[in-house]
């Protein structure tokens, strides 16, 4: 690890966080505690066909808080989708607002950029990251209903530019929730599918907040909580999408994994892959990270053994008697045996981009992604590509 004593480092614990069984009947409560007198609702069609949005419409309505609703929401949201939801806040109004997004990282990503959008009329790319000169986005209040993305303690969204076929980011300090709530009664009725990847994309933050190029211990204590509790959870968050004890658990390590990585680690090249396969095969984020993971741990062999053999103690594969070497190496196979425990070690070739062409593109997009900037180990074009062939099928 870099020597401590030749870092600066900044941490800021994200915003107020509400956790537990029923939390969502807080709501109001938290509006009002932001300065809110009105609601816009950001989610996604299959969130509202699930009930959860009812559910929170009804207590909003309770407290005769009027609300407004966007449930457009797409999978690695477009541009095009910020653009119309970023209009229809306009049309809700401004005024005491609070922006509300209830879902997965896609709402969370959405109603950030929609909200950045609406306060400033320019083109979506022309939303400079942090930009010095743009107006604040109203307040948001984070309700996530995965356990995956911890989308809630940052203040960026990723979106995909369309045109280009590539995921990008827009950010400004003011998109950071300034509370959120953790219900994790709002996630049971998630499909096994959908929580076996965004319980990957959980563990992934860790891992590669874990192994970044910006270490720190904050994020390297956080990171090892979260691993073994995903290592411990995620197959009964699968298996019994009700138990709510398996629910709880996975919900708040998906929370504190985002807070380790908003520390200042960052991802990585499996997140940096994962966009690009992302956007071109129009995949589950979750899914896209999975199908590369355990190949770029590999890749970064001899270079983060120590922390790969601390994942290996936290998953319980291995002990501090062993070689660093040893126990990364049954870090890595305990991953890989979770991947496929949990049905998430697809192909390339499953999302449709397993023939030559497309692989080219995924390298050319991979190595211009922001994301590879975090890696302890930066590849060339020729190992990029040697790593998505190995996971092409």
């Amino acid at each position: 690890m870099t020597r401590l004593a030749d870092r600066s480092i900044e941490i800021m614990l994200r915003n107020r966080v509400y956790f537990g069984v029923g939390a969502i009947e807080r709501l109001p409560e938290v509006i009002a505690a932001t300065g809110g007198s009105r609601v816009f609702v950001v989610t996604d069609p299959g969130v509202q066909g699930s009930g959860v949005i009812d559910r929170v419409m009804a207590v909003l309505a309770a407290a005769d808080l009027e609300a407004g609703l966007f449930a457009e929401v797409e999978p690695n949201p477009g541009a095009s989708t910020v653009v119309r939801g970023a209009e229809a806040l306009r049309s809700f109004g401004f005024d005491g607002t609070i922006i509300v997004p209830v879902g997965g990282g896609s709402s969370m990503d959405t109603a950030k950029a929609l909200d950045l959008r609406a306060a400033n009329e320019m083109p979506v790319w022309d939303l400079e990251y942090d930009g010095p000169d743009l107006a604040p986005g109203r307040p948001v209040v984070a309700v996530p209903t995965t356990a995956g993305t911890g989308a809630e303690t940052n203040s960026y969204g990723v979106i995909t530019d369309e045109a280009a076929g590539r995921k990008a980011y827009i950010g400004h300090p003011s998109l950071l929730p300034v509370a959120t709530v953790l219900d994790p009664a709002l996630t049971v009725g998630l499909p096994p599918a959908a929580t076996a990847a965004t319980g990957i994309d959980a563990m992934t933050h860790s891992l590669e907040s874990l192994l970044s190029a910006n270490p720190n211990p904050f994020a390297e204590a956080m990171a090892l909580g979260v691993i073994r509790t995903i290592g411990t959870w995620l197959l009964h968050a699968v298996a019994d999408g009700s138990d709510l004890e398996a629910r709880s658990q996975m919900l708040m390590a998906s929370h504190l994994a985002g807070v380790g990585q908003a520390s200042g680690t960052g991802v990585g090249l499996v997140h940096a892959m994962g966009h690009s396969i992302g956007a071109r095969g129009r995949v589950a984020h979750g899914s896209a990270l999975a199908a590369v993971l355990t190949d770029v741990l590999r890749f970064y062999g001899g270079i983060r053994d120590r922390e790969l053999a601390l994942v290996g103690i936290a998953l319980g594969v291995a002990s501090s008697a062993e070689s660093e070497a040893t126990a990364a190496s049954a870090a890595i196979g305990a991953i890989e045996k979770l991947l496929r425990d949990v049905d998430q070690r697809p192909t390339l070739r499953r999302f449709g981009l397993g023939d030559d062409a497309a692989i080219e593109q995924l390298v050319s997009d991979t190595l211009d992604d922001v994301a590879i900037r975090n890696s302890p180990r930066l590849p060339t074009a020729t190992e990029a590509r040697a790593i998505l062939q190995r996971v092409a099928g």
